[in-house]
């Protein structure tokens, strides 16, 4: 046998050897910690307590959560240089990581999938950091304190801490918290949503935005045609809730405009969407309306500071008693004389209102935002269109008109017996389908919004111009209202941040 193998074979046979011995004399403590799973505790004697560690809180808002961020909290007054801060951040990144591997699976998983969100921010002590952990324990958001060893930009400072049952020199912390926790408003979509990339790329892009908004073709037919709106080449819109998001800006202000559809259910629903996914700082509203008020002409602009919502009625039943809301009694309306009538009458009823940390209220009338209101009051000389063409204008010159009353129902109003009765019941100016939703969407979530309205019909009045075309006059004047608006609200938050 070749000398060489058999030198092989006897080294291999005496490590084998020691292997059994040392293995038989001394329990296997060694690297134990290394080889088990986090939940899983080691007695004095090497054995296994099988006891698991409860799962962390956080677990359970995995259930009905998605957007999860993790927050690395450095401490300021060590003055790390940025690789040094890099280098504790990943390992806390990591500290935390297998925490929660362990113990909350599902969170952690939501976390992945939201491409891994982290904050960093800065804190001034040590103090400060442990307070902060307290608070964070306090609420069951899961902890993670790296310490580091000091060979290298930091020295240890002398204070003795008690670590793994030894006392030991150890520097300050490091990288105070690293923090798991609910994103508690966020402007995102949810992270299964196929756009939710590009959703998060539009708010990083650009913004906070106006949200600018209008119901139906003819109105965003004008503001295509206008040149006022300039579309983003990173990106130009995206696809939401069956309608199209455009991105871009209005004289030099972040916007993004939709167009709602016709109607309360379909306006209100867009704006919500709007608000939830974009980063969105006001609501301007533009439209037409029909006129309920003699004063108002064909090509006016109506700038509304209270709005509401008409649709809504009690029923009453034949002869039944007054109460104490307004009332239409429709026997009042009979031809060619008043009488009873079997519809007898209904009542107008105000509308439930939930807001954020308010409790729910009812009100009929809805208030426009004071700041935006009193910055369009100072348009009121604003040159408005009076002819369609080199052939056709409106008798007189358009003007903006403020401080009116605005009703909004899902009914087409093409009645004057009705257009006189709202006018003289609410002093109600003009008559739409959809503001009355767009201004409450905005005031449940705490977003300012301001309503321009051109006059495009008289409502069922007596009218002796008439043409399809005049609706196009009516929205590019209160197109013309909004815009100048959005110039003058863009600067007027300007002087505010400073």
């Amino acid at each position: 046998m070749d000398l060489t193998l058999l030198s092989a074979i006897l080294v291999g046979a005496g490590c084998l050897a020691l292997g059994y011995y040392i293995g038989a004399r001394y329990p296997a403590r060694i690297f134990i910690s290394a080889r088990l799973p986090e939940d899983i505790a080691v007695d004095g004697n090497g054995k296994k307590n099988d006891k698991p560690k409860v799962a962390l809180e956080i677990e359970k808002l995995a259930d009905i959560l998605e957007d999860f961020k993790m927050v690395l909290v450095v401490r300021n007054d060590l003055k790390m240089g940025k690789g040094k801060i890099s280098a504790q951040c990943s390992h806390a990144t990591l500290g935390l990581y297998k925490k929660l591997l362990r113990r909350a699976p599902k969170a952690l998983n939501r976390w992945e999938m939201c491409a891994q969100p982290k904050v960093v921010v800065k804190i001034e002590s040590e103090e400060d950091m442990l307070v902060l952990q307290e608070r964070a324990k306090s609420l069951n958001i899961p902890t993670h304190i790296t310490i580091d060893a000091g060979r290298t930009q930091i020295a240890p400072r002398r204070r003795r801490r008690m670590w793994g049952g030894v006392y030991l020199e150890v520097m300050l912390l490091l990288l105070g918290l690293l923090v798991m926790a609910q994103v508690q408003e966020s402007v995102q979509l949810r992270c299964s949503h196929p756009t939710h990339g590009v959703v998060e790329r539009i708010n990083e892009n650009a913004g906070p935005y106006i949200g600018l908004v209008m119901t139906f073709p003819t109105e965003e037919l004008v503001l295509q045609t206008s040149g006022f709106f300039v579309p983003s080449s990173y990106i130009p819109w995206v696809d939401l809730a069956g309608r199209r998001f455009n991105i871009g800006k209005i004289n030099g202000t972040d916007v993004i405009y939709v167009m709602t559809g016709e109607q309360t259910l379909n306006a209100g629903i867009a704006v919500q969407t709007l608000i939830d996914t974009f980063d969105i700082q006001g609501i301007v509203h533009y439209g037409i309306a029909g006129s309920t008020n003699d004063s108002l002409n064909i090509g006016d602009v109506s700038v509304p500071n209270y709005v509401a919502f008409t649709g809504s009625w009690k029923w009453k039943e034949f002869k039944s008693a007054e109460g104490g809301l307004t009332e239409l009694k429709f026997g009042a309306f009979n031809f060619p004389e008043k009488g009873e009538n079997l519809l007898a009458k209904i009542d107008f009823t105000p509308q439930q209102l939930f807001s954020a940390a308010k409790p729910m209220e009812e009100v009929f009338w809805l208030p426009i935002e004071p700041n935006f209101f009193n910055i369009a009051t100072t348009l009121q000389d604003l040159k408005l269109l009076q002819c369609l063409n080199e052939t056709f204008c409106l008798p007189e010159t358009p003007k903006v008109v403020y401080g009116l009353r605005g009703s909004t129902a899902d009914i087409y109003l093409d009645n004057a017996a009705y257009r006189k009765f709202l006018f003289k019941e609410f002093n109600v100016s003009t008559a739409d389908e959809e503001s009355a939703a767009i201004v409450m969407t905005s005031l449940s979530n705490g977003v300012p919004c301001i309503v321009f309205r051109g006059v495009s019909d008289l409502a069922g009045g007596e009218e002796k111009l008439s043409a399809t075309s005049l609706s196009s006059l009516a929205a590019m004047n209160a197109l013309i209202v909004a815009v100048e608006f959005i110039g003058l609200s863009s600067k007027e938050a300007v002087i505010l941040d400073h």
